[in-house]
């Protein structure tokens, strides 16, 4: 029998084309990677040392400069993002080295790029460098890249000290000295990179090695990636440790922003594999014990952020960066990862994080949506009216803030621009709502972060004009509002242009006149909380604070003459506590929650929807069964109309035509 040999050959010829188009995608994933590591560097890591001439040790110096040509600043929530990153990886090597200080250290960067993680140790007066030895590995092509820029640096090459060179026949280390090696290999090649680390001389008896793979192993096919995790539990003659940051799954591939940053990856044809295998911490834990390592500690990174960045360092970068995007921050922290696995004992065990449950269901909601041009826009202010309408203005658009305005009727769900004369500026984040029929309230806001708002609107809806009104006492956004009466209004909280802001205010629009009303308890100015009133008494409930930390309590709150009256409420139920949710009054005793973002753990997608019943204590739990159109509830605005049952919600889908979301309630 004869075999056409020629389709295999061409098969293989394909297959080895597409690896090296893979390959290629892979290695540019750090070309965008370290210049955003290089604009945390210039932003939050301040040095007064930039070169060798003023400092020999190039103590605390920027060593991102020497590998990206040209800086640019980041956006603030790709910095906060690689900020956090880079800490987590800061925070396992001090650790390491300050471990067992009698045994000799090995930290091996396994898809290094040209992070220049080891000259930020090695230039350190505190690192034993007799006892410490750093190896970088990635692709043959990039170290290549990475040991001329070495070489063409005085002051890198003195920080590593006099180089020297091997037999050639370990070619694949491409740069060594006393503590510093480069290593050229893919790490699919097991073998080879063995034989490297050997020709580096780390594999010794009673050395500990820490392997580090930050967003590296996830890119290689899963089978390749777990037996790198396998391996490098057994390679190592004295203990080994093992951190890996990568992302995870938490409510599954089709939440919103798993959806978001999957397309991502994908689009970058650098799709991210590990995910599917071990979408959850738990997930992730079982894949290194199950591979001879015997103590492993993962936490999510919003778990990290709260747990080990002091409020010190987080108010220093307050004071660098204005900084107004907490729910996509702490999203994206709870989609990634820091895992510590030993082979010997650690002193924490198991889960940093938290286990991302569902509540039981007591009723399900299906989505309708309808398409409007002029709703694309997130955190803008809606208010529902009298009418069963809902009034709209405001908000950020794919590409900038937004002075339109907007009426959505009930009837046939469709919305026109309202035209004025006069109006506000384009602003985000301000609140608005009704002070009586075709009356609303619009306030604060801001631009940019560093330009809040403090000028008041009224717009009547019968004659489609705004009039400004009496300015609040300071600025403030990202605050909340409540109608207790016709033509009265309490304003609670907000982003503030000082501390010294008074924490509720009260308008009438009788008079025009602000008060500011007095509350025995100083809450602290909450940012974007939860916040209604329901006709004797209202609801607040979590909030962020300056610093991003999201406060933990549920009040009732009411108002006699110019006095707060505030009531803690006990309930039980963690995911009732968040920030930026929207909140909206159901029945006389009872509010509905909508999105928003947990303390602790990624808020499910069943647990989106809550219903908060304050005379019995308890809570409705709402599934959406048709989970394709769930929305990113986030940046948005609730509009309740309970007569049909229909609930109206202005979101902020990127890259989406769907604007209106209409939720239908009927029971199980």
């Amino acid at each position: 029998m004869t075999t056409d040999k020629k389709g295999p050959i061409g098969h293989r010829k394909g297959t080895q084309t597409a690896k090296l188009n893979s390959d290629k995608a892979i290695q540019e994933t750090n070309s965008s990677s370290i210049v955003s590591k290089r604009s945390v560097e210039r932003l939050y890591y301040p040095t007064t040392c930039h070169s060798s001439e003023s400092n020999p040790s190039l103590e605390d110096a920027h060593f991102f400069r020497y590998f990206v040509q040209k800086p640019q600043r980041r956006a603030p929530l790709i910095n906060r993002g690689y900020w956090i990153r880079m800490e987590a990886v800061h925070t396992v090597v001090k650790q390491f080295l300050q471990s067992n200080p009698e045994s000799r250290k090995v930290v091996v960067n396994l898809g290094c790029g040209y992070d220049p993680l080891p000259f930020q140790y090695l230039a350190k007066a505190s690192t034993n460098r007799s006892k410490t030895i750093f190896v970088d590995a990635d692709y043959p092509d990039l170290i290549n890249i990475k040991v001329n820029k070495i070489s063409a640096s005085v002051d890198l090459l003195r920080v590593i000290g006099e180089r020297y060179n091997l037999n050639q026949s370990y070619s694949a280390v491409k740069l060594a000295s006393a503590s510093y090696y480069c290593v050229g290999c893919d790490l699919s090649n097991l073998g080879d990179l063995e034989r490297a680390l050997n020709a580096c001389g780390v594999l010794c008896e009673g050395w500990d090695l820490l392997f580090i793979a930050e967003v590296s192993l996830t890119y290689m096919n899963t089978e390749a990636a777990d037996k790198v995790v396998q391996w490098a539990s057994g390679v190592s003659r004295g203990q080994a440790q093992f951190a890996l940051i990568e992302q995870i799954l938490p409510a599954g591939a089709d939440h919103p922003f798993a959806r978001t940053m999957l397309r991502h990856f994908n689009r970058l044809n650098t799709p991210i594999k590990s995910v599917y295998t071990y979408p959850t911490i738990e997930d992730q834990i079982s894949r290194f014990s199950s591979r001879a390592w015997n103590s492993v500690v993962c936490t999510d990174l919003q778990t990290f952020w709260y747990n080990q960045v002091s409020a010190e360092d987080k108010r220093r970068m307050e004071d660098v960066e204005h900084f107004d995007e907490w729910e996509e921050f702490f999203l994206f922290c709870q989609h990634y990862i820091l895992l510590v696995a030993s082979t010997g004992n650690m002193t924490n065990k198991g889960k940093g994080g938290v286990s991302v449950r569902s509540s039981t269901v007591d009723e399900a909601w299906n989505i309708d949506t309808f398409d409007s041009p002029s709703l694309r826009r997130r955190w803008g202010a809606a208010t529902s009216t009298s009418d069963r309408s809902i009034v709209y203005f405001g908000g950020l658009s794919p590409t900038t803030r937004l002075a339109t305005s907007v009426l959505v009727t009930s009837k046939d769900a469709t919305s026109f621009s309202i035209k004025s004369a006069t109006y506000p500026s384009p602003r985000m984040c301000h609140a608005i709502v009704e002070l009586a029929p075709e009356r609303f309230l619009m306030t604060g806001g801001r631009g940019s972060p560093a330009t809040p708002l403090s000028d008041c609107w009224i717009f009547n809806s019968g004659s489609n004009e705004w009039k400004q009104t009496t300015d609040m006492p300071g600025s403030r956004y990202r605050h909340a509002m409540a109608t207790i009466s016709p033509g009265r209004v309490v304003v609670f909280g907000g982003h503030v242009d000082n501390d010294a802001s008074a924490e509720w205010l009260l308008f009438d629009s009788e008079s025009s006149m602000w008060t500011t009303l007095e509350c025995e308890v100083k809450l602290g100015l909450h940012i974007s909380p939860g916040f209604c009133w329901l006709g004797k008494y209202g609801i607040l409930s979590g909030g962020f604070n300056r610093i991003g930390d999201i406060y933990e309590h549920i009040y009732k709150w009411s108002i006699c003459g110019n006095r707060i009256n505030l009531e803690l409420i006990q309930i039980g139920n963690d995911n009732l506590v968040r920030a930026a949710a929207q909140m909206a009054p159901w029945t006389e005793d009872s509010v509905l929650l909508v999105g928003g973002i947990k303390p602790r753990g990624l808020l499910q997608m069943n647990d989106s929807f809550k219903i908060i019943n304050l005379s019995e204590m308890s809570t409705i739990n709402i599934e959406i069964d048709n989970k394709e159109k769930f929305p990113m509830l986030i940046g948005c605005s609730l509009g309740v109309d309970t007569n049909d049952e229909y609930i109206r919600i202005r979101t902020n889908i990127r890259n989406s035509n769907a604007n209106i979301w209409m939720f239908h309630a009927y029971e199980c």
